[in-house]
C-alpha cells in the first residue's frame, strides 16, 4: 500500500516532469499535457486531484516560459487564448472521466482517447486563437485560415500524446506493479 509521502511525491513527480517537459525545446506542440489530462481523468480516483495536476503542470511551466522565456508583461502568464487552452484540458479531463464508466477494453479507451482529445484541442484552442487574436479577420474565411495554420501543430500534438501516454499508462503500470503492489490510487 502506498503511503501519503510516496503518493506526494509521485504526483510532484509528475507535475515537475510535464511541467518541464513543455520548457524544454521540443517539437511544436510535442508535449505531455493532453496524455496526462487522460491520464488523470481515466486513472486518478480523486474528483480534485486529477483536475489539479495537469492544470498545475500546465500553469507552473506557463508562469516559466511567460515570464522568463517570452518576457511578457501583461499579467503573470496571460496570453491570448490562454482561457480556450484551459478549458480544452478541463474538458478533455471530465470527458476521460466519463469514458472511464463505459465498460470498452482500457486499450481501447486509451486510443479513443488519444485520438478524439487531440482533436478536441485543436478545434478549441485555434478557436480561441481566431477569438482572441488579430491574427486573423473575424469572419468564416479568418477562421477556415486560423484551422488551415494550425494543421502542421496538430502532428506534434498528436504524437506528443501517443508519446506521452505510452510512456503514463504504461511507465506508471509497470512501476505500480513492481513497487507499489497494486496501490489504491493509480487505477489502470
Amino acid at each position: 500500500m502506498i503511503n501519503k509521502i510516496e503518493k506526494t511525491f509521485l504526483i510532484s513527480l509528475v507535475i515537475f516532469v510535464t511541467a518541464f517537459a513543455r520548457i524544454i525545446p521540443h517539437i511544436e506542440n510535442f508535449t505531455p499535457v493532453i496524455a496526462l489530462c487522460i491520464f488523470s481523468g481515466l486513472s486518478l480516483t480523486g474528483n480534485k486531484i486529477k483536475y489539479v495536476i495537469p492544470l498545475l503542470a500546465v500553469f507552473i511551466s506557463d508562469l516559466f516560459l511567460n515570464i522568463f522565456l517570452y518576457n511578457l508583461n501583461h499579467g503573470i502568464f496571460l496570453y491570448e487564448g490562454v482561457i480556450w487552452q484551459y478549458i480544452s484540458y478541463i474538458l478533455v479531463i471530465l470527458i476521460s472521466s466519463k469514458l472511464r464508466k463505459i465498460n470498452i477494453k482500457y486499450t481501447a479507451k486509451v486510443i479513443l482517447l488519444i485520438i478524439s482529445m487531440c482533436l478536441l484541442f485543436f478545434i478549441i484552442s485555434n478557436f480561441g486563437v481566431w477569438v482572441s487574436s488579430d491574427m486573423y479577420t473575424h469572419n468564416i474565411a479568418g477562421l477556415l485560415t486560423c484551422y488551415l495554420n494550425a494543421i502542421p501543430f496538430f502532428q506534434g500534438t498528436f504524437l506528443g500524446t501517443i508519446y506521452f501516454s505510452i510512456f503514463l499508462f504504461f511507465g506508471l503500470n509497470i512501476l505500480d506493479k513492481m513497487y507499489f503492489k497494486r496501490n489504491e490510487y493509480i487505477k489502470t
